[in-house]
């Protein structure tokens, strides 16, 4: 059975655009309805905002993941790139593809890049959230703050920004199980989305396909309810 086998980031690639800062921040926040709050924090993430550059497209499939770029504190901006694909004969079962990341000059970060190591294909694939949850996780809020972050070396920056992410944690929730067998190990935990709006949202198992492996396909729950838009459609799916 071949299909197309999506492995985004590897291990190094996605620590780095998950880092944080060691950093006194202090934010004085004012929401569009006149709320205001203050929030302290002794770190924050590296990367500041993250934008969607395209689609990835698959052998067999027209999208099979989304690129993103980057934009870390400091003003420096890192962008995905398909790095191995179908053109560059990584077949296993289908297809492998591995995204990696460049810096704006085009240099690529060298611990992001895939090795020749082969990508064996896994006995089940998290397929995730749909398009529509993935937007939603990278949303943003329009507020007004002030911001004043120390840096552990004794620089202190003031500044004014009008927009944020919208997602503000994600929490680990139990391990996602079969539903045809309860004992097997999928070894993916759920998530909880936490928006800085008081929103959240749980992950929850959609469906399971089986094609050349089994294939978990999650949707988002908002108080104990599905949302609508974050299921995925028939045609989708494997």
């Amino acid at each position: 059975m071949r299909f197309d086998h999506f492995h985004g980031l590897n291990k190094a690639g996605r620590s780095l655009v998950a880092r944080r800062l060691g950093c006194h921040q202090l934010v004085m926040r004012v929401w569009p309805d006149g709320r205001q709050e203050t929030i302290e924090s002794d770190s924050i993430p590296l990367v500041e905002k993250v934008e969607v550059l395209g689609h990835v497209r698959g052998f067999y499939r027209r999208s099979i993941g989304l690129r993103h770029r980057y934009h870390l504190v400091g003003g420096r901006v890192l962008d995905e790139f398909l790095q191995l694909g179908c053109k560059n004969n990584h077949w296993h079962s289908g297809p492998h593809y591995g995204l990696a990341l460049r810096k704006q000059g085009g240099t690529a970060v060298a611990n992001s890049l895939w090795t020749d190591e082969k990508m064996e294909p896994p006995a089940l694939y998290i397929e995730g959230l749909n398009p529509w949850a993935r937007d939603l996780l990278l949303s943003t809020l329009n507020v007004h703050e002030r911001v004043r972050r120390t840096w552990s070396f004794g620089r202190v920056q003031e500044f004014i920004r009008h927009e944020i992410p919208a997602l503000k944690a994600v929490e680990e929730l139990e391990e996602l199980v079969d539903p045809t067998d309860e004992e097997r190990r999928t070894g993916y935990r759920l998530k909880r989305y936490i928006f800085e709006d008081g929103r959240v949202f749980d992950e929850c198992l959609q469906r399971v396909v089986c094609y050349g492996g089994d294939h978990y396909y999650l949707a988002l729950a908002a108080s104990g309810r599905v949302v609508r838009q974050s299921l995925w459609h028939q045609r989708s799916m494997y």
